[in-house]
């Protein structure tokens, strides 16, 4: 198991149930989903959060993904905010130039928009951890006085001795939405997880 494995797994590797033995059957393991709708779409996520090597989805319907047949209602904007390791003014992103940073890894969306808003500020950031874990990234702020770049909805429950400059706009918002098949956008049971969705 190289460095990153062992950050990414490291809540399992901690588990007396599991331990690192696990984790590499885990990784050897293979597994079959059938159907990757309401049931078979979460199970693949979880397999795969948990590292599993091989996942292999078989579903026998037709999604055509032109923008014709899926409907997408938009859920929420969900700004990236600046988090930091204690009470400090900071009053734009550039002031946070010479911190060193935990950002998500290169290739990941978090990680590249983090990037991405660093250098528009004027300055690459120094990471120190690359993660995509919300809560080793809060750990290593607190611990290592590092600052981050994290979404809003991340932040719903911020440790103590983290703290969130929310008057920081550093000019990213993802757009969450909701995809659903246009034969189903006005399914009862979409309806309501829609209504849900947006109210929270």
């Amino acid at each position: 198991m190289d460095d990153q494995e062992l950050l990414r797994y490291s809540r399992h590797l901690l588990l007396n149930e599991l331990g690192p033995d696990a984790q590499a059957r885990f990784s050897a393991a293979r597994a079959l989903v059938v159907g990757a709708g309401g049931l078979g779409n979460p199970a693949a996520q979880f397999l795969a959060s948990s590292g599993v090597g091989r996942i292999t989805l078989v579903d026998a319907d037709a999604v055509d993904l032109r923008s014709t047949d899926l409907h997408r209602t938009l859920i929420r904007t969900d700004p990236l905010r600046l988090v930091t390791s204690r009470r400090r003014t900071v009053r734009s992103l550039a002031d946070c130039a010479d911190d060193r940073w935990v950002l998500g890894g290169l290739h990941s969306r978090h990680g590249a928009a983090a990037r991405r808003v660093c250098r528009a500020a004027g300055f690459e950031p120094n990471v120190i951890v690359e993660t995509e874990d919300h809560h080793i990234a809060f750990q290593v702020v607190r611990a290592a006085g590092a600052v981050t770049l994290l979404p809003d909805l991340a932040l719903v429950d911020v440790p103590k001795g983290v703290a969130v400059a929310r008057a920081v706009d550093v000019g990213h918002v993802r757009r969450v939405e909701l995809v659903t098949r246009t034969t189903l956008h006005t399914n009862p049971a979409v309806t309501r997880l829609r209504d849900a969705l947006t109210e929270s």
